[in-house]
């Protein structure tokens, strides 16, 4: 009599099968990670955008105009000077003047979160790159006239330049949200 045998285990078809399903998951998961991690960086940036307006609200309640990087020329709107505004990366102020004169409202100013590697590897897909902005009134008169409107002392520009998850998006406050 012969034994039938019992074989165990898996033939390697069976194994390969489970290897290719087991790759499809994590390129799946990975994707849809990156993506989650895109959206939580946009979400930060918007909510920087409006911790720095309200800051920047509480100090014209307090001065009666928008920060001027102590230039009282950048808070003048009939000045027009177009370099008065800072990037936490480049300007013609720097951001730690910005965040000087914003330090009783604001502990510290927030960076971009994808920080300067992405500020100085431009992108196509977003036109640019990811930095936060400020523009004195005296920067944003200029548009505000063109638009026929009455340019003030306490006209501002705060945002962020760009979010992930929206191509071709910046979000801010001051010269109207957007």
């Amino acid at each position: 009599m012969k034994k039938a045998i019992k074989t165990r285990g898996f033939t390697i078809i069976e194994l390969l099968m489970v290897i290719a399903i087991i790759g499809i998951l994590a390129a799946v998961v990975i994707t849809s990670l990156n993506s989650a991690r895109a959206k939580g960086r946009d979400a930060k940036r918007i909510k920087d955008m409006e911790e720095m307006h309200k800051a920047i609200e509480l100090y014209i309640s307090d001065h009666g105009h928008a920060p001027d990087f102590g230039d009282p020329t950048c808070s003048d709107p009939s000045s027009e000077d177009p370099g008065c505004y800072a990037t936490e990366f480049s300007g013609q102020h720097d951001w730690s003047d910005l965040e000087a004169e914003l330090k009783p409202y604001i502990a510290s100013l927030p960076k971009d979160p994808c920080g300067a590697a992405c500020f100085q590897k431009p992108n196509t897909k977003h036109r640019g790159y990811f930095a936060y902005y400020y523009a004195a009134p005296s920067m944003v008169s200029a548009y505000y006239k063109s638009l026929g409107l009455p340019a003030t002392s306490s006209i501002y520009r705060v945002y962020a330049q760009n979010l992930e998850t929206k191509n071709y998006t910046s979000f801010g406050f001051g010269e109207g949200s957007f």
